[in-house]
C-alpha cells in the first residue's frame, strides 16, 4: 500500500516504491532509482570534485529531482483522479514536500530491505539520518553563531558530507568483507 501523505489541496497520495514505479521513473526521467549507490567496482572509485554525485546524494540534495521522482511514483493514482503533473507539483509547498519526502525515504529504504538488499537499505537509512542531523545542526548553528548564514551552512554541509563519506567507506568495507587500500578509512 505504501506510506501516505497529503498535499496542500488535501489530496491523499500513497508512495509505494515498486518495480513498476522504478521502471516509470527510469523510463520518464532516465534516472535509475534501483541504483542509489555505486555497486561493485564503481563503489571502489574515489569521488573527485566535479564528478556527479551518487543518486542517493542527488535525491537528498535536489528538491526538483525528488519532486519529479515522486510524481512518477504516484502518477497512476494521479491519472485515476484526473490530477496533472503541474497540479501535483503545485500542491507540494514546503510543508507538504517535507511530508512527501519523508514518505519517499521510508518507502525507498523499505523496498531494499524487503528485497533483501540490506546494505543499500542501510545506506538509505544513514542518508536519512545524516539529512535530519545536518538540518538540525544547521538550525542550531545559525541561531548561535556569529558567522554569516553562508559560512555556517558551508561548514555544516562539509561536516555532514565528511560523515556520509566515512559511513559510505565503512559500508563498502562491511559489504566487501575485506579492507582495501583504495577506500579511505578514518
Amino acid at each position: 500500500m505504501g506510506t501516505q501523505f497529503t498535499d496542500s489541496e488535501g489530496r491523499a497520495w500513497s508512495v509505494a516504491v515498486t518495480v513498476g514505479s522504478i521502471v516509470r521513473v527510469k523510463k520518464n526521467l532516465l534516472v535509475d532509482i534501483a541504483q542509489p549507490i555505486p555497486i561493485g567496482e564503481d563503489a571502489q572509485q574515489e569521488i573527485k570534485p566535479g564528478d556527479p554525485l551518487p543518486l542517493l546524494a542527488q535525491l537528498a540534495s535536489d528538491t526538483l529531482l525528488l519532486a519529479s521522482v515522486l510524481w512518477w511514483i504516484i502518477q497512476p493514482q494521479a491519472e485515476a483522479h484526473s490530477c496533472t503533473e503541474d497540479q501535483f507539483l503545485d500542491a507540494l509547498d514546503g510543508d507538504h514536500l517535507k511530508l512527501a519526502s519523508q514518505a519517499f525515504w521510508s518507502e525507498y529504504e523499505s523496498f531494499f530491505r524487503k528485497a533483501g538488499v540490506e546494505p543499500v537499505a542501510q545506506m538509505i537509512a544513514m542518508n536519512r539520518e545524516m539529512m535530519e542531523t545536518g538540518f538540525s545542526k544547521m538550525s542550531e548553528a545559525l541561531k548561535d553563531s556569529g558567522e554569516s548564514a553562508y559560512e555556517t551552512i558551508t561548514r555544516i554541509v562539509d561536516g555532514v558530507q565528511e560523515e556520509i563519506e566515512k559511513a559510505r567507506a565503512e559500508q563498502v568495507l562491511q559489504t566487501s568483507g575485506e579492507k582495501s587500500g583504495t577506500v579511505p578509512v578514518s
